[in-house]
């Protein structure tokens, strides 16, 4: 019995494709909203944590998750290529495999490995990241995926805030890891580098609304974190950001950052935009240039047209959710 995951598209508009796509990634983000507001919706009902054992791959012993499924041409499906062809196959990553341990309780056998691989793959401990900025070049900073095979070390801000959430549920100690992973978020965040070129911080999120709304969402659920020392220096970049905003989606993500970084309700939100919005906004891709080395590549990759982009209408359905939840708390309080 296939059990239920919430769908989504993956597509490629320089060439109008637009398939169907059954990655675990945005039914675990729909998950954490619910879970996170406590909120009565009929995914709650629908959903069989048993699902995610499909998306299991065991590395050194670690359980560790991938955004498609463990099995034979289960990546990129639905396609017509990609998916006959092995090299595109991605190994576990610390994304999926991060909000999933936060959803769903491990044993503490698992949640120890998990922390191993967390620390195996991470960079330096087998090599190093060769796209970043020279002061991370030895900072033990945990790495977007596990597998020492042909992906590359790699940084993603969003990502690595999706791993916070994991190892403060787990009570994981700070560690050189977890101190230089801190670092880099609040490093990126201080110089602004993420609101003029989002794509050098988060490689799968290139969307500086969507990485304003992620850091300012943890810091909401952890505000005795180390990222709160953020707070005053996002309050000042939601005022840039407010004027960069261009989509009803971008005004929904500012407006609910704003609530959690307690200023209250920002902005009139078009609901009209949103509603037609629905089903075309995405703040996540797959670079088609991720597995290639080189600086020239690396330039390139932040381009659109070597991007796919993902959508999924219930993740957007729930971001309004979550947004209507925290201006009632907001007016409550």
């Amino acid at each position: 019995m296939e059990h239920y995951i919430v769908p989504s598209k993956r597509t490629y508009p320089p060439l109008g494709l637009r398939r169907e796509d059954d990655n675990i990634f945005f039914t675990c983000l729909c998950l954490r909203i619910i879970k996170d507001f406590n909120l009565d919706h009929p995914l709650a009902e629908k959903f069989d944590p048993e699902v995610f054992e499909d998306f299991v791959e065991i590395i050194d012993g670690a359980k560790l998750y991938m955004f498609w499924r463990d099995q034979p041409n289960a990546y990129f499906p639905n396609g017509s290529f990609m998916h006959k062809h092995r090299f595109f196959r991605s190994p576990p990553d610390a994304d999926d495999t991060s909000l999933i341990y936060y959803l769903v309780d491990h044993t503490a056998e698992e949640v120890q490995n998990y922390f191993a691989a967390l620390r195996a793959f991470a960079n330096t401990s087998q090599k190093q990241n060769t796209k970043c900025k020279p002061i991370y070049k030895d900072k033990r900073i945990f790495s977007t995926w596990f597998g020492s095979g042909k992906m590359p070390i790699e940084f993603d801000f969003a990502v690595l805030i999706n791993v916070f959430y994991a190892l403060e549920k787990y009570d994981y100690p700070m560690d050189d890891y977890y101190a230089d992973s801190i670092f880099y978020v609040k490093n990126e965040v201080l110089s602004n580098v993420y609101i003029e070129n989002p794509y050098y911080l988060a490689p799968s999120y290139p969307n500086v609304f969507v990485l304003f709304y992620q850091v300012s969402r943890f810091i909401y659920f952890h505000p005795d974190h180390e990222l709160s020392d953020l707070r005053a220096h996002l309050e000042k970049q939601l005022r840039t950001l407010r004027r960069k905003a261009l989509k009803a989606f971008d005004h929904l993500l500012l407006d609910s950052s704003s609530m959690f970084l307690g200023l209250g309700a920002s902005e009139q939100l078009d609901r009209t935009g949103l509603e037609q919005e629905m089903t075309t906004y995405s703040g996540f891709i797959a670079g088609l240039l991720t597995l290639l080395p080189g600086k020239l590549t690396w330039r390139l990759a932040q381009y659109s047209v070597f991007h796919f982009q993902f959508i999924c209408q219930t993740y957007n359905e729930l971001l309004v959710r979550e947004n209507e939840e925290l201006g009632r708390k907001s007016s409550v309080g």
